[in-house]
């Protein structure tokens, strides 16, 4: 007792060193975490971590966007009565009949019930003084008188048609001609049992149904006129399967589609 009465003071120093020395390390220890925690918080202030945002749900926005780009097509022309009322047309027999198609009445419904070939032949006559008569026969001619013609061809003196190339066999009755058409330099090759054919038009046969009273046309040319509905057209053209009417009025050309199936009204 006697030694802590001589010595307290020294010892409440020792104490209060202590306790500074105990603050001085805790000192040395929660500073670097204090900084540390502030480094953390500037760090996630300034560069905050940011989450994506989810998916936009844009079906709404795209079907919609997909209709604007294929709008529904409204028809004010044709089969629309609001503004076009539907013609009613008197026929000839008395009969009213509704126009409701464009090909109802007018060109566009000729119906065509038969298209026939006709023939360009080309057949060995007989020999002459002057060289080999030749018969031509084209039925696709538009004057008559020009569907069957008589030619001499010889070699070295071309006709008015054709111009002889080669000849085999005897000179009085050759078994073969080698010929080509002056114009077209097409090759024709004929003997006497042989003739050349080949297909260079046709004719049509028509009918026109919204007119039960008006006769059909038979056996109808490129070149020929036809008048229904109060007009006038030509045909302009003829191939294996269509017919090609024009308007004389306009020059407006309709073409035909032939099908052999197809039965007149």
């Amino acid at each position: 007792m006697e030694f802590l009465k001589k010595n307290y003071e020294k010892i409440l120093l020792v104490i209060v060193l202590l306790g500074l020395m105990s603050a001085l390390v805790l000192l040395l220890i929660i500073i670097p975490q204090k900084q540390s925690r502030l480094e953390e918080l500037r760090t996630g202030l300034l560069n905050p971590h940011i989450s994506p945002l989810p998916a936009l749900d844009m079906t709404l926005e795209i079907a919609a966007l997909q209709r604007a780009q294929s709008p529904d097509a409204l028809d004010f022309t044709t089969k629309h009565k609001l503004f076009n009322p539907v013609l009613w047309l008197m026929r000839s027999d008395g009969h009213l009949l509704k126009i409701d198609s464009d090909n109802q009445i007018g060109p566009g419904a000729l119906q065509i019930t038969a298209i026939k070939p006709l023939y360009l032949r080309v057949v060995y006559g007989e020999p002459t003084a002057d060289g080999y008569l030749i018969h031509v026969y084209d039925e696709a001619a538009t004057r008559p008188y020009d569907r069957e013609k008589n030619t001499i061809v010889s070699l070295g003196s071309p006709s008015d048609i054709f111009t002889l190339k080669s000849v085999t066999g005897p000179p009085d009755n050759p078994p073969q001609l080698e010929m080509e058409f002056k114009d077209t330099h097409e090759a024709v090759s004929i003997t006497p049992d042989r003739a050349f054919e080949r297909v260079s038009g046709y004719t049509a046969d028509l009918t026109y149904p919204p007119d039960p009273n008006l006769p059909p046309w038979t056996d109808r040319r490129v070149g020929d006129h036809l008048k229904f509905e109060g007009s006038d057209y030509i045909i302009f053209a003829i191939t294996q399967n269509t017919v090609v009417v024009s308007s004389r009025d306009n020059n407006k050309k309709t073409p035909i589609t032939f099908s052999s199936t197809t039965e007149p009204h």
